[in-house]
């Protein structure tokens, strides 16, 4: 007798394509990209993103495929898909959708980070700022109704102002935001996330640190940073990777580069200028650094989204 074989989507769900920067056409101008989708065809091959998508499902019907497995769609679902994950689409009945693509680095500055919005910041932000406690799947929810059309108001808002010329990117955060928390307050319910650490003393303790580090232009001192809680740096170090997932000094790395990226698509400051504002010792090392993160040199990161 043959052995029977047991095949799971996750075994042989494959990205066919990316959605890429040559597809979504992210800038500092238009960091938001909102797209209403009424042609969606009987399927979308399987797919995975350069960026993190958030898709709400206007009408119609289909199978939501994942490498956790398949789910029916219906109107009201929505979807949040992080770098990297793969979903598609098959048996799709006049589906209609709205996708939603954002900038996470242009996103991320200026956000309350913990005390308003920790949820937001985790569901939305998750992969850029404490990956280890990002979710693992994509989230796949149904909205209640209200709920459901006032993100669809807000995107439909958004949709004809990111194909703008020059749009007002201040009333962009602004939507997106607000959508974002609406759905966030469903998510808490419906999704399992751990958000305690981002309210325990030394994790508080040690993000103020390093926000103050960066801001001044200084290098990471945990040795300071531990001093202050009466902590020995190693103690202190481990407590916050016990937590987080990383080590205080690899989370300061982690932010330093992120405004580094804000900096280069933000304004024209010179490259060397931005590298000696943020503490890095000398041209070379900010480039290394960089590219470690992007996969490519801070100059084409600029061109890429600038």
């Amino acid at each position: 007798m043959l052995p029977i074989i047991k095949l799971y989507i996750s075994d042989i769900m494959k990205a066919e394509f990316t959605i890429s920067q040559e597809h979504v056409r992210l800038s500092v101008k238009h960091p938001i990209r909102v797209a209403e989708v009424s042609n969606v065809g009987d399927f979308i091959l399987a797919h995975d993103h350069e960026f993190y998508e958030v898709v709400l499902i206007h009408a119609g019907s289909g199978i939501h495929q994942t490498t956790s497995g398949e789910r029916t769609l219906e109107a009201g679902d929505l979807l949040i898909l992080a770098p990297g994950q793969i979903h598609g689409i098959r048996e799709a009945r006049n589906l209609e959708l709205f996708n939603a693509y954002y900038l996470s680095e242009w996103l991320l500055q200026g956000l309350p980070l913990r005390d308003e919005a920790p949820d937001l910041h985790l569901f939305f932000l998750g992969r850029n700022l404490f990956p280890d406690k990002a979710l693992v799947e994509p989230v796949h929810v149904g909205l209640p109704p209200n709920c459901a059309q006032l993100v669809e108001h807000e995107l439909r808002f958004l949709g004809p102002m990111s194909d703008h010329k020059s749009p007002n990117t201040v009333l962009m955060r602004a939507s997106l935001v607000k959508a974002f928390a609406m759905i966030a307050d469903v998510l808490v319910d419906e999704v399992s996330l751990e958000r305690r650490f981002l309210s325990h003393p030394i994790v508080t303790h040690a993000m103020d640190c390093i926000d103050r580090a960066l801001e001044d232009g200084e290098a990471c001192n945990v040795a300071l940073w531990s001093e202050k809680m009466r902590y020995t740096p190693d103690h202190f170090s481990r407590r916050f990777r016990e937590l987080t997932g990383e080590t205080p000094t690899s989370f300061f790395q982690h932010r330093r580069i992120q405004r580094a990226a804000h900096a280069l698509i933000q304004g024209n400051e010179p490259i060397n200028e931005i590298a000696h504002r943020l503490g890095y010792s000398d041209n070379a090392h900010f480039s290394r650094m960089f590219r470690s993160r992007f996969l490519m040199s801070p100059n084409a990161y600029r061109k890429r989204f600038k």
